[in-house]
């Protein structure tokens, strides 16, 4: 058995051929990718209608809050010379409520900051519980409220006021990262 001869030569990353070939792949995968970021932005606006509450009614909403649903997007960045070749996906809105929905957040307090109360749209004979310990609201006709009231929270007029609240957190839902993994695998028939 005789031995078999190899000449063998590698390629420097800095070599004019390499960053040649490296920049011509990248323009081909931009260009594809190019094509996925609509499919990106209709799978992740698909996961939040089927998976969120979007009826919130008009009274509970924020002014001028833009609804979620119109507010997501998807586009490739890249330098036009080489990798990477990213894919992002993007949410226009409250940044902290688009994060917490996307990376979830744990049970936590929210205490009113640059007002003396949070104020919420309720209705006249209807409590409501707030608080880690269960702090009633209580919603009183009109006449000006007691210090324990103020400390606890009361209501009046249709809004319910209170120094702080116990939000009970919520799970991730990733609907972004979902979105982006979908249509990705969709272009490129499941590989990565």
């Amino acid at each position: 058995m005789a031995d078999r001869v190899a000449v063998t030569r590698g390629l420097s990353a800095n070599s004019g051929f390499a960053r040649s070939l490296e920049g011509a792949i990248a323009r081909k995968v931009a260009a594809q990718l190019q094509a996925v970021v609509d499919d990106a932005a209709a799978e992740a606006k698909r996961v939040v209608s089927t998976e969120l509450v979007n009826d919130r009614p008009p009274l509970r909403r924020k002014k001028g809050a833009r609804h979620l649903l119109g507010g997501i997007s998807a586009e490739v960045e890249w330098d036009g010379v080489g990798f990477p070749v990213t894919l992002v996906g993007r949410a226009i809105g409250d940044q902290h409520k688009i994060g917490a929905l996307e990376f979830g957040a744990p049970p936590h307090r929210i205490r009113a900051v640059n007002a003396e109360f949070l104020i919420f749209p309720s209705t006249k004979g209807v409590a409501a519980e707030v608080g880690r310990g269960g702090s009633i609201i209580r919603l009183e006709s009109g006449k000006r409220p007691t210090s324990r009231a103020r400390a606890q929270g009361y209501g009046s007029n249709g809004r319910v006021m209170t120094k702080e609240v116990w939000h009970p957190g919520n799970r991730a839902y990733r609907f972004l990262e979902r979105g982006l993994e979908r249509a990705v695998r969709a272009a490129l028939g499941g590989r990565r």
